[in-house]
């Protein structure tokens, strides 16, 4: 729980991928995919045949059965209930949009290879920091070497690993102290935002707006017309949209 004197940061560090870890990765990421479908499959089948739908609690008891499997226990546990608690987050999040009386409420759906670029774990106490200077050990999976960006702070409670188009990341979700706050000048300065300038102080000093999306825009429109024109399902289109994915 968290109290006043904690707060929560997350670092980000892309990966220096080998080709065993690469591996992992991609097989971890496919079973939590598979798993998150069939949860998915087993809530809907369940609210046909009862009228009732199922909790993140009850489906945490079927993984424990499912793990006398061996496919099932081959992978971390504590990855896989993460993995539970997304799908009972879409969940939650679609009950409220319903409640809230909006139009297009977005009941889950399945994740084909495209849409599923994550996975997750709860970093415990005993097993230390999984970043070790630049080299991070992922439980279940393996180790590589990262891009170490800035140093890591606090106490690592969660792990990602992501997929982008411009390749591999791990997410560290830190609990940190909260920095002191810098002492009172007893000055105060007006800001008044805008869209020609990004600010005007009460000083006269004015921010100029950098305008990144406006200059990036001529190369976005081109890539993007590369994109419409390539066949539907084809390869050549799938790496247009990796090539669209690293330009945004």
């Amino acid at each position: 729980m968290l109290t006043d004197t904690v707060a929560i940061k997350t670092f980000q560090y892309k990966l220096r991928l080998n080709k065993k870890f690469l591996a992992a990765a991609q097989s971890e990421l496919e079973h939590n995919r598979q798993l998150y479908n069939a949860a998915l499959e087993e809530r809907i089948d369940c609210y046909k045949v009862t009228g009732k739908g199922l909790n993140f609690i009850e489906q945490s008891r079927h993984l424990t059965e499912a793990r006398t499997l061996p496919e099932v226990k081959a992978h971390l546990r504590s990855t896989q209930q993460n993995t539970l608690k997304r799908l009972d987050l879409a969940y939650s999040a679609f009950f409220r949009r319903v409640q809230n009386g909006e139009a297009q409420a977005g009941f889950p759906r399945f994740k084909g290879r495209h849409r599923f670029h994550s996975f997750a774990q709860t970093i415990e106490a005993v097993r230390g920091c999984p970043l070790k200077g630049d080299k991070l050990t992922v439980p279940g999976v393996g180790s590589c070497r990262v891009r170490l960006s800035r140093p890591l702070e606090g106490k690592v409670k969660q792990l990602m690993i992501t997929r982008r188009a411009d390749g591999w990341y791990a997410l560290l979700v830190c609990e940190c102290a909260k920095p002191c706050p810098l002492p009172k000048t007893g000055t105060s300065v007006g800001i008044d935002v805008g869209l020609e300038n990004f600010a005007t102080l009460s000083t006269g000093e004015v921010v100029d707006n950098p305008r990144f999306f406006r200059k990036a825009e001529l190369a976005l429109k081109a890539q993007q017309h590369l994109v419409s024109r390539k066949k539907r399902r084809s390869a050549n289109r799938r790496k247009a949209v990796a090539l669209l994915g690293k330009s945004i």
